[in-house]
């Protein structure tokens, strides 16, 4: 379904789609002439939320894709805006991906979590879950892919070191992602 999302907004405009997300390292000026049609792309896909090129279900739900859109609108705009400006890009790993890497790969300097993770015990952590902000596996599980079990550390590593937020402390984490995804309060039909 992403390429759908892609050659919709790009209209016949692009020949190709770089597989590119963040981080992404750019002259500056490519950056220059990349962010007003990176800009324009995101405001176009977040503006068919609602209305008559309303995005159909399978471009927001989880059973479909793994990113829903309105999550990852403005990465979509830039790989929309790159392609647009025929901007191609050289692919280097610089990031661990729980649920995509199971072992870290000496010298990435990242770890970047967007979907649900779980452990070896089947305990599953996700940063929109309504706990999220104060709770996630610790210890975590003997037998736990390393790059999930270094994300459990870092987690509990940066309570440890930080404390609660007001957002925490009033058990208010989960409302930020309702409110963020469904800021008119919409039902599903």
């Amino acid at each position: 379904h992403e390429m759908d999302i892609l050659k919709h907004y790009c209209r016949g405009i692009c020949t190709h789609f770089d597989p590119v997300a963040v981080p992404v390292m750019i002259h500056r000026n490519d950056l220059e002439r990349l962010a007003p049609l990176w800009l324009k792309y995101t405001e176009d896909i977040r503006a068919d939320r609602q209305g008559v090129n309303k995005w159909p279900i399978q471009w927001n739900d989880n059973k479909y894709v793994v990113n829903r859109i309105e999550w990852v609108a403005e990465m979509f705009g830039y790989v929309l805006a790159a392609a647009h400006l025929g901007l191609r890009h050289e692919i280097v790993p610089l990031q661990n991906v729980p649920s995509v890497n199971r072992k870290l790969s000496p010298g990435v300097p990242i770890l970047h979590f967007h979907v649900p993770v779980e452990t070896s015990t089947k305990e599953k952590w996700g940063k929109t879950d309504q706990t999220a902000g104060w709770k996630s596996p610790w210890p975590v599980p003997a037998g736990t892919d390393e790059v999930s079990a270094r994300m459990f550390t870092a987690l509990h590593d940066a309570r440890e070191a930080l404390g609660q937020t007001e957002r925490t402390r009033l058990g208010k984490w989960g409302d930020y992602y309702a409110i963020w995804l469904n800021p008119q309060n919409e039902t599903e039909p």
